[in-house]
Order: C-alpha cells, then sequence, then structure tokens
C-alpha cells in the first residue's frame, strides 16, 4: 500500500506562494457583509503532486491552522482556512443568526438628506417596563454607517425654548454624530454642507423625546442643532472624532442662507451660537434652492 502524500501547507498570501504553486482558474468570491470587502479565493495547484487547493489571498498575521473541505462535483478541495476561518464566522451575516445574537432590532429610515438616517427603538416592553438595543454592530454594518464612537456626551438644558447650534467639526476632524433624546423633547435640525452632495443647503427637521425612542444618524459634513420643546432637557451624543476645539465650527441658527423656522421663541442661547459668521453658498449650490423639510 502506497503512502499517503503529505498535505502543502497554505501560504498566508498568494504573495508568499513558492515557484511550483501557480493559479488555475479564475477567483471565487464569498459574500461579506455590504461594508466590507469581499474576500477572494484563489484556486491553487501544487506543482509537485497535481493537488488543487482555494486559498484566499488575505494576510493573517497569526494564522491558526485549520482545516475544512470544499466538495466541487466528484472533487474534494482541503482548504487551510488559517486565521481567515474566524474572520468568515465573526463577520458573514446570516439573517437568522444575526436575529439572534443581536436580539431586538432597529429600524431604519432613511431621510430626505442623503445619508442621514432617523432609527426608531423597538422596545421589548412587560411589567417592569421596557429594554430597547440602541446599538448594534452588526446592524449599522448592514447599513454602511459609522460602527466607531470613541466619544459619548450629554447636554442639559433647563428652559424650554432653548437652542444649541449650529455646530460641525471642520475637516480632517469631521464627525458622525448618533443623537437621542433621553429626557424631555427637542426639535432636531439637520443641515447638508457638502458641497458634492445632491441635498446640498437643504434641512430637516425631526421631533426627538424620551417616549418616541428616536434616534437621529447625523453624517459627516452636516451643521446640527436643536431647540428645547420643554423643560429638563437630556440629549445624549454618540460621535465619532475627538472634540478638537480649533476645527469647531458653525452656522447660525437664523442664517438666511437655510431659512430654518424654529418653532418657539428662543429663549436661551450662547453668545458663541449667535456670532456664527453669515454661511457663503459656493457657486455649485447656485441651482440648489434651499427647501424646508419637516418631519415631524
Amino acid at each position: 500500500m502506497s503512502a499517503r502524500r503529505p498535505q502543502p501547507r497554505a501560504p498566508e498570501a498568494l504573495a508568499h506562494i513558492p515557484a511550483k504553486w501557480v493559479p488555475v482558474s479564475p477567483t471565487r468570491t464569498c459574500a461579506t457583509p455590504t461594508n466590507l470587502e469581499p474576500i477572494r479565493f484563489n484556486l491553487i495547484r501544487d506543482g509537485s503532486n497535481g493537488r488543487q487547493t482555494w486559498f484566499s489571498p488575505r494576510p493573517s498575521s497569526k494564522a491558526r491552522s485549520s482545516s475544512t473541505s470544499i466538495r466541487t462535483g466528484t472533487t474534494v478541495r482541503t482548504q487551510r482556512l488559517g486565521s481567515m476561518l474566524s474572520f468568515l464566522l465573526k463577520y458573514v451575516r446570516v439573517e437568522a443568526t444575526h436575529k439572534t445574537a443581536c436580539g431586538l432590532e432597529m429600524n431604519f429610515h432613511p431621510t430626505t438628506l442623503k445619508d442621514a438616517w432617523l432609527i426608531d427603538l423597538q422596545p421589548a416592553r412587560d411589567e417592569r417596563g421596557f429594554f430597547a438595543r440602541t446599538f448594534c454592530l452588526h446592524e449599522f454594518s448592514a447599513h454602511r454607517l459609522e460602527t466607531s464612537f470613541p466619544q459619548h456626551s450629554i447636554s442639559v438644558s433647563p428652559r424650554r425654548g432653548t437652542l444649541r447650534g449650529m455646530h460641525f467639526q471642520r475637516e480632517p476632524h469631521a464627525e458622525v454624530k448618533l443623537v437621542r433624546c433621553m429626557k424631555g423633547e427637542i426639535w432636531d435640525v439637520i443641515i447638508d454642507l457638502r458641497a458634492d452632495s445632491p441635498t446640498f443647503c437643504r434641512w430637516q427637521n425631526f421631533e426627538l423625546s424620551a417616549e418616541n425612542l428616536r434616534q437621529l444618524y447625523i453624517p459627516k459634513g452636516f451643521a446640527h442643532g436643536f431647540q428645547t420643546l420643554t423643560d429638563d432637557v437630556e440629549v445624549s451624543y454618540l460621535i465619532s472624532e475627538e472634540h478638537v476645539p480649533k476645527a469647531a465650527n458653525g452656522v447660525r441658527h437664523d442664517d438666511p442662507a437655510f431659512q430654518v423656522g424654529w418653532p418657539l421663541p428662543i429663549t436661551m442661547i450662547s453668545d458663541k451660537d449667535r456670532s456664527w459668521p453669515a454661511f457663503a453658498k459656493q457657486s455649485t449650490c447656485a441651482a440648489c434652492p434651499t427647501i424646508r423639510i419637516s418631519c415631524e
């Protein structure tokens, strides 16, 4: 009985494949979540024994040996997955598994402003109250949204009619914000200031409250502000970048370039927010009308 020939060891990346290993077919693509690049597999033949194996060209610093078999027709090809296996197990999104792992879902609603989202929480209620998920890595990734928020902040406004805004940070410190009203109610406004956006210079308002459990996802390049509709308001912010005072900027709440119609007389506003410079529309905005868009 002839001795079994040893299996060839899989290289960690195609760049390190010995000369005897040569590609013999096009790449095969494995689906991944929508915010990640697909993993490509290349069929490789070992010139010494003719065996064919699918390998990923993605390098890994800590490869672990793990074998699996992929059957195509009647041919069984052995694959050394290494750390790629853990990558697939962690990030390939199967709907039923995802729902089990993440528990309660969130409803994502696109707004009329490009890349901005209104998110409805789905509370599970019982005699104790309710439980709701406010963030899920997999759900945000599936919508190609920011998933890293290293700074969490809160603002407290005791008086009804208080106005904060309109704030943003200049590049390269532009930030994504996830805003939620924890107590009371606010009239939240965002303005698209991205010159290359189809909704440049447009604004939209949203009512966020502790009761309606809505969150607003504000992308980079937007100005943000709100007015309190009740006393004793608390607002929570998840922010994708650190605060950089030198990059802080804003536009006036009453800038004629936007014509935002605030719902209440202003009872409190900071001197800094009163003194933001007038917004100068760029030439690309000449054909872009200022449009009031409301979401109540």
